[in-house]
């Protein structure tokens, strides 16, 4: 079971709340990515997730300084499965005239419909916040990314999986943990409980504090969770950042049913040959093998493998991506692997 701390508040936040009426309880998630140049010039890039694709075009920010920014839509992405259908992409660019601390955020409206773990989900808003540190106007840093889609998900045994396969391309060091999600006014959403603190059954559910992976074992209650899951990244003992996943966690089977793997699972195992991978599975059959970038979008054709096959993936450019395999009853499994030559 796992305990975790209250968003503290930052006495240099600034609460900025705009609501767009367009979105009407589709909202599942979101987070905010960030690319800060060495003139304090920050590139955002805000990952919205939503049922449906009614959006508004621009996204105000508060970026903490007193101003604000806007970004503006960019790209929609079409998700596969049953668990949000829509990533919404905005960008945008925010100038800092002097170091600080900064929490960039903005609150949206409002969340889907389904929610176990919140009262009157419906009426609660998402807000969307990252914290950035500006030591000096020299310093440069690229914020972690969360490389899996938020609706990417696995069962593992009887356990349900969301592996968020965080990136650091500054090789910063990471430290993850739970939070409680935010809503009005970007305040804490209270009474807020973990998915497996809702009902009677003997689930339990954590997070790896290592790898940010959560785990919800022997899920019970057919529905959907909100659950905050936050990587702070640490550079020679200073705090650089912190990036937030404000998720919509979909349970659509129960333990006992469609388990996809109740023992070993299939893996890919790395070989002498920097970017060729070697599949073992644990079927006499063929895995179909599709392959995906940060983006969540096919960086190869799907291909059939069958067990000790060999994945080339050296056609692929340097970075991190997730092989999808299905077996032919209907298992998947999801892994990340990072390309580095």
């Amino acid at each position: 079971m796992s305990s975790f701390p209250v968003l503290r508040s930052l006495a240099s936040a600034i609460c900025f709340a705009t609501v767009f009426p367009l979105f009407a309880s589709h909202l599942c998630g979101g987070e905010l990515y960030y690319t800060l140049l060495p003139n304090g010039v920050c590139e955002l890039e805000l990952h919205l997730y939503a049922d449906a694709t009614a959006n508004p075009s621009t996204i105000t920010i508060d970026p903490g300084d007193g101003s604000i920014a806007s970004l503006s839509l960019s790209d929609i992405d079409t998700l596969p499965g049953f668990c949000c259908n829509y990533r919404l992409k905005y960008n945008g660019v925010h100038s800092y005239i002097a170091p600080g601390v900064f929490t960039l955020q903005t609150e949206l409206s409002n969340r889907s419909a389904d929610l176990l773990n919140i009262p009157n989900p419906t009426s609660q808003s998402l807000c969307i916040s990252v914290m950035i540190t500006i030591p000096n106007m020299t310093t440069a840093n690229t914020s972690v990314r969360f490389t899996t889609p938020q609706s990417e998900t696995y069962y593992n045994g009887n356990t349900l999986v969301h592996d968020v396969a965080a990136y650091d391309a500054d090789g910063d060091s990471l430290a993850f943990a739970l939070g409680i999600p935010s809503g009005a006014n970007c305040a804490p959403m209270l009474p807020y409980y973990l998915p497996h603190e809702v009902g009677a059954g003997n689930d339990t559910s954590w997070l790896d504090l290592s790898t940010g992976i959560f785990n919800f074992q022997d899920p019970w209650l057919l529905g959907a969770h909100v659950l905050l899951i936050r990587c702070t990244e640490w550079r020679n003992g200073l705090q650089m950042g912190t990036v937030q996943r404000d998720m919509k966690l979909c349970v659509n089977t129960l333990t006992g049913e469609d388990v996809l793997y109740a023992a070993t699972t299939p893996s890919l195992l790395s070989t002498d040959v920097m970017g060729v991978f070697t599949l073992i599975g644990n079927t006499t059959g063929s895995y179909q093998a599709v392959v995906v970038d940060a983006e969540g979008r096919a960086a190869l054709s799907p291909r059939m493998l069958r067990n000790g096959a060999a994945l080339d993936l050296r056609i692929l450019a340097n970075g991190a991506y997730i092989v999808r395999l299905s077996d032919a009853n209907g298992g998947t499994f999801a892994q990340r692997v990072l390309l580095a030559r």
